[in-house]
């Protein structure tokens, strides 16, 4: 071959090599990413730093809270959850079955308090309209010494308990516990002066109509309380099984096992790639077989991970194995078919420059 010819072909491949990107042609082109693994809902019950709970609902399939239930109690007040032995025995729940009971010593306390001024005032409307004054003041005189003598007693335990408390030998519950005592001890005896005061002085028929007033008042005090109560019933709102306490002041949490998510960050140039339905090639931690995802939902915010500008993909597991891990990372491979040659090439080059 003649140096001219030779010049000729180099030319000509070299003008084929400038030619073939922007010939219509298609390539397979795949590319990878690093997804985490989640449930479909997740529900969490945790204690907060003021004493109180709080229930949050997370749905990892749209990536929003979609439900947040708190539990606040008055300051000084001791709030516990307890939890039933049968659920947690179980390790299985259903949406709707009760979890635990939170108690509120205040609640309980005024629930207490209230019941005795309801018996005082009812035998004090079952004394006037019988007109019982004697036998009524000799027990109403022993009622108010049994509770000044509880007073007394209480104050006792109260100052014995201040001492130790000052001194840190005791816990701010049992302090707190003690100083409760005392002030319902305080309350009763009041209640015991105002029971003997009516006894003995008697009352007016539009006296006994005010009786009958507080009765109806104390009623619906009462009937709030325990409605306030019945709210303190902690129910599962979602089926799941019981998780483990993976947060200092967790107290519970359900997780739904029937349905799995892959949050995958993905690089913004393939955005245009991706699309709602597309499957997922995944190999999931402790399965053998590559695992299908199906993508559902593209988020619209961009977000900067390691310098470069991402988007979160949500895909769902189709066909779950059993032993899927909650919080584990996973590799995922994106098949976007075939592209033109030169936006292959375009993208091929733009992560050699990284």
């Amino acid at each position: 071959m003649s140096l001219t010819a030779k010049r000729y072909l180099a030319i000509s491949l070299v003008l084929l090599l400038l030619i073939i990107p922007f010939l219509p042609i298609r390539v397979p082109y795949t590319f990878e990413g690093i997804g985490r693994i989640y449930p479909q809902k997740a529900w969490i019950l945790e204690k907060d730093n003021d004493g109180g709970l709080s229930s949050t609902l997370h749905n990892y399939q749209n990536g929003i809270i979609s439900e947040v239930t708190t539990y606040k109690f008055e300051r000084g007040d001791i709030a516990s959850a307890d939890l039933s032995p049968l659920i947690l025995d179980r390790g299985t729940v259903n949406q709707g079955d009760t979890l635990a009971q939170i108690t509120s010593f205040l609640l309980e306390q005024n629930l207490t308090v209230l019941g005795n001024q309801l018996q005082v005032e009812k035998a004090r409307l079952r004394r006037d309209r019988a007109g019982e004054k004697p036998p009524v003041i000799a027990e109403a005189r022993r009622a108010l010494d049994f509770a000044i003598e509880r007073k007394r007693l209480a104050e006792i335990n109260f100052n014995r308990q201040k001492v130790l408390y000052d001194s840190a030998a005791i816990s701010l519950q049992e302090f707190q516990e003690a100083e409760n005592a005392f002030s319902l001890a305080d309350i009763q005896v009041k209640i015991a002066e105002s029971e003997l005061s009516s006894a003995e002085i008697g009352e007016k028929p539009e006296e006994i109509d005010l009786t009958i007033a507080r009765i109806k008042s104390i009623e619906n005090e009462i009937a709030f309380l325990k409605s306030k109560k019945q709210g303190y019933q902690v129910v599962a709102p979602i089926s799941g099984k019981i998780g483990e306490n993976t947060l200092p002041l967790q107290v519970i949490s359900i997780i739904d096992t029937q349905t799995w998510i892959i949050v995958i960050p993905v690089e913004l140039q393939h955005q245009s790639l991706v699309t709602p339905g597309m499957n997922i090639q995944t190999a999931l931690p402790g399965v053998d077989q590559i695992t299908t995802a199906e993508v559902i939902q593209l988020s619209q915010n961009v977000e900067i991970l390691d310098s470069r500008q991402v988007f979160m993909v949500r895909a769902t597991i189709k066909n779950p194995p059993a032993n899927v891990y909650k919080g584990a990372m996973t590799s995922c491979k994106f098949d976007t078919g075939k592209i033109l040659l030169r936006e292959y090439l375009r993208r091929i080059m733009s992560q050699w420059k990284r």
